[in-house]
């Protein structure tokens, strides 16, 4: 039997036509509408065939030889759908490749960024080395600085620097406190705003039966920071002391002498005021002398002893009335003459 085409019923070559996997009918690529150069499935199926299987949905295109003898084309779906599929095939490579592409320009941007990065590590671990370098420079530095230290210290004459810079520091606090001989302090005076310093002495050196003209008060002032009464909370702050500095030291003098007969006055009649307040009018003293002289008293008071007192800028202690008096110019002089 002589191989007919399906739809046309002329000769078809089994090379250049294709084969229903169906009803194994030949066909002409034509009568197909299959492209010349077009690929052919397997299990492709006749338009016959397939309206067959696919009756439910309302597909019967048949391919007729009149309708191929008149030039007509095979519009089923098989055929449309193979033509597509290689589109999308195609399209879909153009896209793979597109994005290849751009993974490609990702990786090259990422490896120079990879070598930048390489490069700064590279650098902060050189930093780290030179600035561990330089520690460690330093620490033996200072280990032979502690060194030389303990070997001074251990030497004969290394107790000897140490005294000399004691004895100097001594020197220079009295030094200090001879400026401070024409001053004195006055404590425990109600503090108002906008107070004359200067009048305010006045009428307290009056107030203890001296007379004093403005003219001999070379300056007087508050120091130290304000402190502030909180009303209603019943905390009476001490206010500050009042630095005097006179034009001679007999006034001075005269003023802490006078003040020490008429021990216990207050501010009474005055009209700072308030309750009335005692105050107290003692020798201006230098800062390292204020804590020498507060640690000697408390340590004076700890183990009994009953004398302790200032005059002309120097710091005396006495156990009784029957004791020698000590002076006391540093803190070893402290635990010397109040040690066990």
């Amino acid at each position: 039997m002589a191989n007919k085409c399906g739809a046309c019923g002329r000769f078809a070559s089994t090379i250049d036509s294709t084969k229903c996997s169906s009803c194994t009918h030949l066909f002409h690529r034509k009568c197909a509408s299959i492209p010349i150069d077009g690929r052919i499935s397997n299990k492709w199926q006749c338009s016959g065939c397939k309206a067959k299987n696919v009756c439910a949905s309302g597909v019967n295109t048949i391919a007729t030889p009149s309708s191929c003898s008149s030039g007509g084309t095979d519009t089923e779906f098989g055929d449309a759908q193979l033509g597509s599929d290689a589109r999308g095939r195609f399209e879909t490579n153009v896209d793979l490749a597109n994005e290849l592409k751009l993974i490609r320009e990702q990786l090259t941007t990422i490896a120079r960024e990879m070598v930048s990065f390489r490069q700064e590590i590279t650098n902060i671990n050189s930093n780290v080395s030179e600035i561990s370098n330089r520690v460690s420079d330093v620490e033996k530095r200072i280990a032979c600085l502690e060194e030389q230290a303990t070997n001074l210290t251990s030497q004969p004459g290394g107790s000897k620097v140490e005294d000399s810079v004691a004895e100097l520091k001594c020197r220079l606090n009295e030094r200090d406190q001879e400026l401070l001989l024409n001053d004195l302090e006055i404590s425990g005076v109600i503090e108002q705003k906008g107070e004359n310093p200067l009048h305010l002495v006045t009428m307290l050196a009056a107030k203890i039966g001296t007379e004093l003209d403005e003219r001999d008060v070379v300056s007087a002032r508050r120091i130290g920071m304000r402190r502030e009464e909180i009303p209603g909370s019943g905390d009476k702050r001490r206010p500050r002391p009042l630095v005097v500095r006179l034009a001679r030291r007999v006034i001075r003098d005269k003023l802490i002498h006078e003040a020490r007969v008429r021990r216990g006055a207050d501010t009474a009649g005055l009209n700072l005021g308030g309750e009335p307040r005692r105050f107290y009018v003692n020798e201006r003293h230098t800062s390292i002398n204020r804590q020498l002289f507060y640690k000697a008293r408390e340590e004076g008071r700890r183990k009994g002893w009953r004398y302790m007192w200032t005059r002309e800028g120097c710091i005396f202690a006495r156990r009784d009335s029957g004791s020698p008096r000590y002076r006391i110019r540093t803190e070893i002089d402290i635990n010397k003459i109040f040690g066990d």
